[in-house]
């Protein structure tokens, strides 16, 4: 069984759940530092006009926090603009009548949560599911013991509970030396990366740009899009 470690971001891009869909437990990093202005609560371009995107305003204390403990800032009425902002960008889409009343139930419980990783899961999952990809979520913070431990160790732990013993990661995560091969090794994982982004004309243009896009656009089909490009073919 394959997993990996994704921090929570808002409205990720394509190449986001291109990873995603390798693994079959994606394991949402809530135990991760906050992020102030990083993708985290600021979404991918949601068309090619790279300036196209949204803001999630959260509550700044003067302590850090984990994105598990971050709140939204709901005193700012930013559920409403998103929606309108994604309704005027998108329903002329081709699948804009299917997707965009299921999107904007996202947009429709001001005040009644403030927890930004709550909100940023629901929006992972909705979209994975509207892919159709066969990917569990599970948060990392179920495994937080509260002592401070190596990255593998930690890992190790999660692996051990879901069964896994592949972990997959960005080539760059691991030639900058983030991971310990041999340490993984020791605790019974073995480090894979992920396949490359297809260099299919078709990905390139939505490569960096929300996946919601490509999905308004292909609409049921663009979980399999994704899929037919995968290492063995996971349809």
């Amino acid at each position: 069984m394959k997993f990996s470690a994704f921090r929570p971001i808002y409205l990720p891009s394509l190449e986001f759940f291109w990873q995603a869909a390798q693994v079959d437990v994606a394991v949402f990093a809530d135990h991760l530092q906050y992020v102030k202005r990083s993708s985290i609560t600021v979404s991918a371009p949601l068309t090619e006009d790279r300036e196209q995107t949204l803001h999630i305003p959260v509550r700044h204390t003067r302590q850090r926090q984990t994105i598990r403990e971050k709140t939204i800032d709901s005193t700012v009425r930013w559920r409403r603009k998103h929606w309108q902002s994604i309704r005027h960008l998108f329903h002329e889409a081709p699948f804009a009548y299917y997707y965009l009343p299921q999107v904007e139930q996202w947009f429709k419980t001001e005040g009644e949560n403030d927890s930004l990783a709550d909100f940023l899961l629901r929006v992972l999952q909705d979209l994975t599911g509207f892919f159709h990809l066969n990917i569990k979520w599970a948060r990392s913070t179920k495994w937080v013991t509260g002592e401070k431990q190596p990255n593998e160790r930690f890992l190790a732990l999660i692996a051990g509970e879901l069964g896994a013993d592949t972990y997959l990661a960005d080539p760059e995560t691991i030639a900058r030396g983030w991971l310990d091969p041999p340490l993984l090794t020791e605790n019974g994982i073995t480090l894979g990366e992920f396949a490359p982004f297809p260099e299919s004309h078709l990905f390139r243009t939505y490569r960096a740009q929300s996946a919601l896009g490509f999905l308004l656009q292909f609409g049921p089909e663009a979980g399999y899009l994704i899929r037919q490009y995968l290492p063995g073919r996971r349809l």
